[in-house]
């Protein structure tokens, strides 16, 4: 489930992001963001816009080849979207106090299935694909809010090069379906 954020949250996200933004116009950069002052997680937070995902009962897993161990969130139904949009209402909220079009950022589908746990599909290339799909339709609300700059991260493609090749760069290609030529995919 999504979280519920009272009005004093909503008031010191929207001052933390006015401070993040001013300091990276100071510092010149031309592209702004938010800062994802409002994301306890940057993939996580996606997530909690989803169904299927389970935040409550939490799986263990050891990774990066033992270099750490942890729980994780659990995907243990489909994986869809049948919420509104979250991001055009983060966007949306941070673009007003910037001057320029700021850049909205997403996780990519490999980088989350890293950070989860698939106790339901069991076949990586579905799951990939259904992940793309929610942040196409997070993409689509963007665009059609005016977001210029859009930037889907997928750091995965470094250290699982056989997945990003056989589906991932599919997936990458599936989240900006249909995104006009006129939106900067970055």
């Amino acid at each position: 489930a999504s979280q519920k954020f009272t009005e004093t949250d909503e008031a010191l996200f929207q001052k933390a992001a006015k401070e993040i933004i001013d300091i990276q116009l100071d510092a010149g950069i031309t592209i702004p963001t938010d800062g994802e002052v409002r994301r306890e997680n940057y993939i996580h937070y996606h997530c909690r816009h989803l169904c299927g995902f389970d935040f409550h009962q939490l799986e263990h897993r050891v990774l990066r080849d033992g270099a750490y161990e942890t729980k994780l969130p659990a995907i243990r139904g489909l994986v869809k979207q049948d919420r509104a949009a979250y991001a055009v209402k983060d966007y949306l909220a941070a673009q007003k106090f910037c001057p320029v079009p700021l850049k909205y950022t997403l996780p990519g589908p490999l980088t989350i299935m890293d950070t989860s746990v698939d106790c339901f599909y069991h076949q990586r290339k579905k799951l990939n694909h259904d992940l793309a799909e929610t942040i196409n339709k997070e993409i689509l609300s963007l665009v059609e809010a005016g977001c210029k700059y859009i930037q889907v991260d997928e750091p995965l493609f470094a250290r699982q090069v056989d997945d990003a090749e056989r589906f991932g760069f599919e997936g990458l290609e599936h989240c900006f379906h249909r995104v006009p030529k006129t939106v900067i995919k970055i």
